[in-house]
């Protein structure tokens, strides 16, 4: 009987053995798999993937298209400041506008001027031609 119990203590601490060994390759295969699940983490991290950047900007996209569709939120106060921004903004435009169109009206007015003056000139010019022309007829005429 002790022989059977003898033997049954061996095979249970071959068994033993056996299962110290298994967890040991276990362990080893564990550590082994997450060395190389750091290593790939480290190497995507460098060069993620093309797909996971055109999702990342698709995703971006459709959150700035959301959140332009929102109504933008602000206080009265920013309101008021805005209409009141907007007054003197249009206010400065019609100065500017009014501004313009007396520089054109000033313009208009000095070319018609010149105008004027050249052809005062011209007719001037003419007259005295012809008054010189008549002078020249007289004075030979004698």
């Amino acid at each position: 009987a002790q022989s059977k119990e003898q033997s049954s203590l061996e095979a249970l601490q071959a068994e033993m053995k056996l299962l110290h060994w298994h967890k040991l390759a276990n362990e080893a295969a564990l550590k082994a798999a997450l060395i190389r699940t750091k290593k790939m983490k480290a190497i995507d991290s460098k060069n993620p993937p093309k797909e996971t950047l055109k999702e990342k900007a698709e995703w971006m996209q459709q959150i700035i298209e959301e959140e332009q569709a929102k109504p933008l939120q602000v206080g009265k106060d920013y309101i008021i400041k805005y209409e009141e921004e907007e007054k003197k903004n249009e206010a400065a435009l019609q100065r500017q506008v009014e501004h313009h169109v007396n520089c054109l009206k000033n313009l208009r007015a000095s070319i018609e001027k010149r105008e004027t003056i050249k052809a005062r000139k011209s007719q001037f010019k003419a007259f005295k031609e012809q008054a010189e022309a008549e002078r020249r007829a007289v004075m030979e005429g004698r």
